[in-house]
């Protein structure tokens, strides 16, 4: 999927991308593939997929396009990424608040700190570990505490993200 999505973007046309499109959709492995391939073209050449998926019925294309657009570090306006943190679906809004963070967006902790009481899991940790990184905001550690106390599927990532934002002392304990 990532040849596939690097060889149809680099081609431009039309009914290569919305092949690859298909295919990059069809299971989790091969969207990280679509999502790797991308991000190795020139954004120029990726934009002609990631601008217009970012308004597709599909939310996985949707999800696609924040990851694809964060790996070229671009920032899609704060307008956009508004709309797709209240996107329905919560793999937007999660893949969204990770990008937030990723993209040093600090004047979108507000919006991230909405999504903190949200009952999906994923994008409670994104929201959080965004907010951690951005500003190390006390309610944010604690939120990424709670998932590594609790034994969390993102347990691990969300230890890294407070251990570097604690007081080493309190880090060594």
């Amino acid at each position: 999927t990532f040849s596939a999505a690097v060889l149809s973007g680099e081609s431009g046309s039309v009914d290569r991308i919305q092949a690859v499109l298909e295919l990059g959709t069809a299971t989790e492995d091969r969207v990280r593939g679509l999502i790797s391939g991308l991000g190795w073209l020139e954004y120029n050449q990726a934009s002609r997929v990631i601008l217009p998926c970012l308004n597709e019925r599909n939310p996985v294309l949707r999800r696609i396009a924040v990851a694809a657009a964060a790996i070229h570090r671009v920032n899609l306006g704060e307008n956009v990424l508004q709309q797709l943190l209240d996107d329905p679906d919560f793999i937007v809004q999660a893949r969204t608040a990770k990008a937030i963070g990723e993209l040093g967006l600090k004047s979108l902790i507000s919006s991230l700190s909405s999504k903190l009481s949200v009952d999906d899991l994923m994008c409670r940790f994104a929201a959080a570990w965004s907010i951690g990184l951005l500003d190390g905001n006390a309610i944010a550690l604690r939120h990424l505490r709670t998932f590594v106390e609790e034994g969390s599927v993102v347990a691990s990532k969300a230890l890294q993200l407070v251990l570097r934002r604690m007081p080493l002392a309190d880090a060594n304990r």
